[in-house]
């Protein structure tokens, strides 16, 4: 089984419609630079407390190279282990290949120094499942597949089976 699927259903029909667009955001080399120099000093001091919750920048430098792994699994040449924002869409538009995708040239450093991404001028909720759903999704991942199989679906998330 793959995790990513067509299904010629009324989801499928919206996702492949011309007027569907998906976007691929790219930052450049300097916007991934900062992005990550911002992690290191956000991890270091927080200005706010979700900011616990992000990924620090060992974690977004170890999914670079499980891109770069997939990357060579699709066919896409690599030229160096650094960030290349060429590999990064061309991966990202392999997976996408069903899709109206759009590469979004992501060059813009904002300033962001004396603020949090997660502070909004309105109110916000987390959407997340209750106990009893996410048990019911859990109970219904492991009665359709072994521990074994679902670990070898999740390392290899990005292959996606078209039509169904």
């Amino acid at each position: 089984m793959t995790l990513a699927q067509s299904h010629a259903d009324a989801a499928e029909a919206v996702l492949c419609a011309e007027t569907t667009r998906f976007a691929i955001p790219v930052p450049s080399r300097a916007v991934r630079a900062h992005l990550e120099a911002e992690r290191a000093r956000r991890a270091a001091a927080p200005q706010h407390a979700r900011e616990h919750e992000d990924a620090p920048p060992q974690v977004l430098r170890a999914l670079w190279v499980h891109l770069l792994e997939v990357a060579r699994a699709l066919g896409i040449a690599v030229a160096s282990a650094d960030y290349d924002p060429a590999v990064y869409a061309a991966v990202y538009q392999h997976l996408l290949h069903a899709r109206h995708a759009e590469v979004v040239a992501q060059d813009a450093i904002l300033p962001t120094s004396a603020m949090s991404a997660y502070q909004f001028a309105v109110p916000t909720h987390d959407l997340a499942p209750t106990h009893a759903e996410a048990g019911a999704w859990i109970r219904a991942v492991e009665a359709d597949t072994t521990p074994a199989d679902a670990e070898r679906q999740v390392a290899e998330w990005w292959q996606v089976a078209d039509g169904g």
